[in-house]
């Protein structure tokens, strides 16, 4: 579909600015990486 081509392209290709001009998965990848879960911080 063209949709999925496009959205390919918005979040793996393009970057943004406001994303340090990294692509939102780039983006993403980084900061899964480095920051702690916030389910961890969830204590019952």
């Amino acid at each position: 579909m063209v949709i999925d081509v496009w959205r390919a392209f918005y979040n793996g290709i393009r970057p943004h600015s406001s994303l340090q001009y990294r692509t939102p998965d780039e983006f993403a990848a980084l900061h899964s990486a480095t920051q702690p879960s916030t389910t961890a911080l969830h204590s019952p």
